[in-house]
């Protein structure tokens, strides 16, 4: 419970995403149930820290090469890393990116902003009004367990 942890509140999106009546589309909803589904915390895709799954995008661009001679050349400062634009630039740009690799011919998704909370291996398949009905049990249930 996250009150064990000395929690107030929790931001439950992620447990949201994968609903039927999401907006998300189906390549992000299916990686939020990959089981090498990872998180960071970048600011590269939107000009703002977020918590969002590894893909793509944060191995082309957040994490360095990891193959000497590429990593020689960014430790000379020959491939630096762009400095990140401020919101809302650097997230129009992502998205036109996204946009741009999901229709050309590899219809390629690891651009996507696919937000994820830290615990997205803890999210269940279910409609929205199942999953707010069993976590309103599940934290009655741990409330009367603190008792």
């Amino acid at each position: 419970c996250s009150s064990d942890l000395g929690a107030s509140g929790v931001q439950m999106g992620t447990a949201f995403v994968q609903c039927p009546s999401s907006a998300a589309n189906e390549e992000y909803k299916k990686r939020l149930f990959s089981k090498d589904a990872t998180t960071q915390i970048t600011a590269s895709v939107s000009g703002r820290s977020a918590r969002g799954l590894h893909n793509l995008w944060a191995t082309l661009v957040d994490v360095p090469p990891s193959d000497s001679s590429s990593a020689l050349l960014y430790q000379n400062n020959f491939l630096r890393k762009p400095k990140v634009p401020p919101y809302p630039v650097a997230y129009h740009l992502g998205k036109q990116l996204h946009e741009a690799a999901t229709t050309g011919p590899k219809r390629e998704h690891g651009f996507g902003a696919h937000w994820a909370g830290a615990n997205v291996r803890g999210i269940r398949k279910m409609d929205a009004s199942e999953l707010i009905r069993v976590v309103a049990e599940e934290l009655d249930q741990a409330l009367r367990a603190d008792k």
